[in-house]
């Protein structure tokens, strides 16, 4: 057992605050400032540095403890931005820390309040695939939004693994912490940008995420270049993480279709890219690329795009082809994008 010199109250306190919010009728994350109609709404995006920082505060934390852990940060779709094992620590502590981030970062709540609901008796809820309901994940909130969230394994217990990650998702927040007088010399605070002349210390940027009015519009533009071309399909629409937002099949197509344009959806919206660029790469002799998990590339997938920012995409299976599946989604996807004309073309 390593030492360690905890303030529990003030973690407490803390945890408290998350666990009110989560549990409040809103909850954390609910709020992003659309109303009803808008197409977008605003959201926050975390950066490679605002996980750095992350890791920085709980790597300090834990050495000052004189404790291990292995320390991920994901994003808000759960997705991995950044993972630092501290010396000591239990190799296997990669897949749990990931795992405790990612159910923080898409239940929005810190892990501890599913291991506690699952030790109380409803064990069915560990039949959900890709969640980790141990205590040691928390989200980190940005102006009540989560934008991502920490998840912490291999610290001296599941307590002082929740400690070290409400310390690190409390430092991405916090403008007083600079996380370069605390860090490792591998492990700088600043980051550079894709397109920036100089390193940039910013943790989370303003981005969009497409709303449930957005994703309605997309479908009606879809459907209407269904009706135009007489033909079927299931149309999915995701946001700009790939979760499905919404999804309706048009009587007279295979059933299966859901599944596929689901997937296509997802494809093009964390790939960036139309499905259909990944096809022909495959076609052309790549097959390695089909080995990708959650991976469906085939036509018929488009990112949505607004005002250069992906903020959703759509997935489109049973028309009568693939080139016309994706023609439903490339007119579903320009509906944001300003560029339908008047008869469904």
């Amino acid at each position: 057992m390593h030492p360690t010199n905890r303030n529990v109250g003030y973690l407490s306190a803390a945890l408290c605050l998350f666990v009110a919010a989560c549990n409040s009728g809103t909850g954390i994350g609910d709020s992003r400032g659309s109303s009803e109609g808008d197409l977008t709404a605003p959201t926050k995006q975390l950066t490679l540095a605002g996980a750095r920082a992350a890791i920085s505060a709980a790597v300090a934390e834990a050495k000052k403890r004189g404790t291990t852990g292995t320390i991920a940060v994901a994003d808000s779709a759960g997705r991995l931005v950044a993972l630092h094992r501290v010396d000591g620590t239990f190799v296997a502590g990669d897949a749990v820390s990931s795992g405790k981030a990612r159910t923080a970062a898409l239940f929005r709540k810190p892990t501890r309040v599913f291991e506690e609901i699952i030790v109380q008796g409803r064990t069915p809820m560990l039949k959900i695939d890709g969640f980790t309901p141990m205590q040691g994940g928390v989200p980190i909130v940005i102006d009540d939004q989560v934008v991502g969230a920490v998840g912490v394994s291999g610290a001296s217990s599941a307590q002082e693994d929740e400690e070290l990650a409400l310390v690190a998702a409390k430092a991405v927040s916090d403008a007083t912490f600079d996380a370069r007088e605390v860090a490792d010399p591998t492990l700088p605070a600043s980051t550079h940008k894709k397109g920036a002349d100089t390193e940039t210390d910013v943790r989370f940027v303003d981005d969009a995420t497409l709303t449930l009015a957005g994703a309605r519009a997309v479908l009606a533009g879809a459907l209407a270049k269904a009706r135009a071309l007489d033909t079927t399909g299931t149309i999915a629409i995701s946001d700009e993480t790939g979760h499905l937002m919404l999804l309706e099949r048009i009587d007279g197509t295979f059933i299966a279709g859901d599944r596929v344009s689901t997937g296509k959806a997802r494809t093009a919206a964390l790939f960036r890219k139309p499905t259909r660029v990944f096809e022909e790469i495959i076609v052309q002799g790549r097959t390695p690329m089909l080995k990708i998990d959650g991976f469906t590339p085939m036509q018929g997938g488009v990112p949505i795009v607004v005002a250069g920012n992906v903020v959703g995409a759509i997935g489109v299976s049973g028309a009568a082809s693939a080139a016309q599946d994706e023609e439903l989604a490339l007119a579903g996807a320009a509906v944001l994008a300003g560029e339908t004309d008047q008869d469904g073309g």
